[in-house]
């Protein structure tokens, strides 16, 4: 049966934002990485991926919907691949400042002076510098207290999640990259979100990191039975954990997976229940 002419121009629009993905693919993405998207909203999806040629299959840029808010994420390695790709880029350098340290920035002439001292104390901080040919350096200091968001990850690695922070806000501005926003920007307020995502502190990099609470136990969805995922994607309250399970699912389906791995304690999916707002790490 023919496909109607509405749907097929459609389709030749998605292809055109997407020139290095075929139909099938394109369809794989709507399903998957960018669930819930419009045709419209995964054409500026496909545009932009394109455009900074990140790979959406690789967890590069992925699309978030919120009600009737649509978002594009990357992440600082996404920035960076922006970057990297511009033959004028020449280089990034950043580290994360403590108490302790010697530091100083000379926003003038565009110097930054750091030294270690032999003990370094509290987290302050940190700062990035990025070089561009033909361009003034962009440089940046973040405060750690301003962007911490005490998830699992800010705890187990602060200076390490401090220090992206730092090298997003230069590699963004040095670039002029527009469309895209990092997790840690909207948790800190540099841009506007709808009321309801403002809970959210860590989006996953990966589909199945998302985390829901099974018998008051945070679980992630790649921990889960497929049975427990499909009870999710049907029943859940909340549309992002709907969402992201649907996602996992399909995802699962394309990769043949069969199964998913399960805890030692099998869990019934009528037990199953959403972490207040669907909890990210």
């Amino acid at each position: 049966m023919a496909m109607p002419e509405r749907q097929l121009s459609e389709l030749r629009s998605q292809v055109a934002a997407a020139p290095g993905l075929t139909p099938a693919q394109i369809e794989l993405v709507k399903r998957t990485v960018a669930k819930g998207a419009t045709d419209d909203e995964l054409q500026m999806f496909l545009h932009l991926a394109n455009k900074y040629n990140l790979d959406p299959f690789a967890k590069e840029i992925w699309f978030i919907k919120y009600g009737s808010q649509p978002q594009m994420f990357t992440s600082r390695d996404g920035y960076l691949k922006i970057a990297q790709n511009h033959p004028d880029y020449e280089g990034l350098i950043s580290f994360p400042v403590r108490e302790g340290d010697t530091f100083d920035i000379d926003a003038i002439n565009y110097n930054v002076s750091h030294k270690f001292s032999g003990k370094r104390g509290k987290l302050i901080g940190a700062w990035a510098r990025c070089d561009r040919e033909g361009r003034k350096p962009q440089i940046a200091f973040v405060d750690f207290e301003e962007y911490n968001s005490n998830t699992d990850v800010w705890k187990k690695y602060p200076s390490a999640m401090i220090q992206k922070v730092a090298e997003v806000f230069v590699l963004k501005r040095q670039f002029s990259v527009t469309g895209l926003v990092t997790q840690e920007e909207m948790s800190a307020g540099l841009v506007d979100t709808p009321k309801e995502t403002r809970y959210l502190q860590e989006l996953p990099q990966q589909v199945s990191d998302y985390v829901v609470s099974v018998q008051g136990r945070q679980t992630k969805l790649s921990d889960m039975t497929t049975e427990q995922v499909k009870w999710l994607a049907d029943n859940a309250k909340n549309e992002t954990t709907k969402a992201m399970a649907q996602a996992y699912l399909d995802e699962l389906a394309y990769n043949e997976q069969k199964t998913v791995d399960v805890s030692s304690e099998q869990t019934s999916a009528q037990h199953v229940t959403e972490s207040d707002g669907g909890d990210l790490y």
